[in-house]
């Protein structure tokens, strides 16, 4: 079975950015301070991704087992240059924040590059979450798989599930020549949709076997999350929140949990024991293998 997320997978690099955040924040006269703002989205992020991994009802935790090897290459490149800063943040005096000041620094200029490129790799990271393996690859994709998300869950809902069951799966949304309309309506290039259209089918087909599960899981993350809030509206310097952190952190993770433990115990109480079996097992499964099994070809295409 796949190894769930957990806040442990982040919070080492989550206090390694405090730390160098605080360091330089108590030397306001160096010129270090250009990195704070990297560090301090970086802090945020990490942030995001711990409240995350604390939900058992994330998309985190329950539909990126897989995503392991992206972060701990994300971890690893991260944790190189914060070590570097790190460095920086060690060695400094007076003289060396006056010949930073005066002739520029290559090591600082380098790490403020790398900071900013990790910094978006995050984001790119928490975005992609619950997305398909090949929407992952590909960034028009993704946009499109967002888009297709929407149309069939809309659709979905509007029939109602007893006619949802009696259509054939593409059928429901007007054919193929339905979906690729819906898709230039939504502002997609038709020459992307050219270059894309054997992919497209495929995200297609995952669409429909999994977008029911991905906003079950949505909503339920939506109610797990209230905590994460709290903890983004933060003191203005992560020097302030240092003093009052741990104690507010605490606070919010035990009310976070006892939250999100209700919300299991009313989930568990609607499930038959056969059904909680079954989901079980399609959890341990990986949910992006069904576009090597299944040809769009099997569907009835207009």
């Amino acid at each position: 079975m796949a190894k769930e997320f957990s806040p442990e997978d982040f919070e080492p690099l989550y206090h390694q950015t405090i730390v160098i955040t605080i360091a330089i924040q108590e030397n306001p006269g160096c010129t270090l301070t250009i990195l704070s703002p990297f560090l301090e989205d970086i802090h945020t992020k990490l942030s995001t991704l711990i409240f995350k991994a604390s939900n058992p009802n994330s998309l985190l935790r329950r539909r990126c087992s897989d995503r392991h090897p992206d972060w701990l290459q994300i971890q690893y490149d991260l944790q190189n240059t914060l070590c570097e800063a790190q460095d920086l943040v060690d060695s400094l005096s007076k003289s060396d924040v006056l010949e930073i000041g005066d002739h520029g620094n290559p090591g600082l200029e380098k790490v403020e590059e790398e900071l900013a490129v990790h910094a978006f790799n995050l984001g790119e990271f928490i975005d992609s979450l619950g997305l398909s393996k090949l929407a992952r690859k590909e960034p028009a994709l993704a946009e499109i798989e967002k888009i297709l998300i929407d149309a069939v869950r809309d659709e979905r809902e509007k029939l109602g599930k007893d006619k949802v069951d009696q259509i054939p799966d593409v059928a429901r949304l007007g054919g193929l020549g339905m979906i690729m309309s819906h898709l230039r309506a939504c502002g997609v290039d038709r020459s992307e949709l050219h270059r894309l259209d054997t992919r497209i089918k495929q995200v297609i087909v995952w669409v429909l076997r999994n977008e029911e599960e991905i906003t079950m899981v949505k909503d339920l993350e939506g109610f797990g999350e209230v905590g994460k809030y709290h903890a983004l509206d933060q003191p203005s310097t992560i020097l302030e929140q240092d003093g009052e952190q741990s104690g507010q952190q605490e606070k919010e993770k035990r009310e976070h949990l006892q939250l999100v433990e209700q919300i299991g115990q009313a989930t568990e109480k609607k499930e038959e024991p056969e059904k909680m079996e079954d989901d079980k097992k399609q959890h341990e499964t990986d949910p992006d293998d069904d576009y090597d099994t299944v040809s769009i070809d099997s569907y009835v295409l207009v």
